[in-house]
């Protein structure tokens, strides 16, 4: 996910073995974070700058233009 990023390109969905992403104009940071939390867990990472970009359990992916 961080070399797709790094070439402009944003996570947006994902299955089992594929994760899929959309080019944007700039850089961008994408990260995934495992978690149970729901709305709280959300609001930390939007509070960082992070956009939640989908969500599929247990897992939380989120993205941000890279800083």
């Amino acid at each position: 996910m961080r070399e797709e990023g790094a070439k402009g390109r944003k996570i947006v969905g994902a299955t089992w073995l594929t994760l899929y992403f959309t080019q944007t104009d700039s850089p961008v940071e994408n990260i995934r974070v495992v978690s149970l939390r729901g709305s709280s867990l959300v609001k930390e990472y939007e509070n960082e700058g992070w956009d939640l970009a989908f969500t599929w359990t247990p897992y939380r992916y989120f993205t941000r233009p890279e800083k």
